[in-house]
């Protein structure tokens, strides 16, 4: 029973307004995340790749304008609005992974054989 007036009480303050206020904050951080998760594995794919190998700078230069633009997912958008745009926002960075999972898969692979076996 104490539970049921716990949540009562909560929901009669959560408005769609702030429902809004708290979606927003949580894409802004949630992409955050992602993109320095998503960094540090394009970081991690580079690592083990041979020493004359230059970094991907394409990949990492759009990983920053993807992080540049994170903070727009607080600006005032609509609800339809502001699904389409967080999931360009963190879309694009997932399809960057994708894209370096697919194209070093044999290294990748072979990183893991070689830390897996003796």
């Amino acid at each position: 029973m104490r539970g049921e007036v716990f949540f009562l009480a909560v929901l009669r303050g959560f408005t769609p307004e702030l429902h809004m206020i708290l979606t927003r904050a949580a894409g802004v951080a949630c992409s955050f995340a992602d993109i320095a998760f998503i960094y540090i594995l394009l970081k991690t794919a580079h690592a083990i790749k041979p020493p004359a190998t230059p970094p991907p700078k394409k990949r990492f230069r759009a990983l920053l304008v993807f992080a540049a633009l994170t903070p727009t997912l607080a600006l005032p958008f609509s609800s339809d609005a502001f699904l389409i745009w967080q999931s360009l926002v963190l879309g694009v960075p997932y399809l960057l992974l994708a894209h370096t999972v697919i194209t070093e898969f044999p290294l990748l692979l072979r990183h893991l054989r070689e830390k897996i076996r003796p």
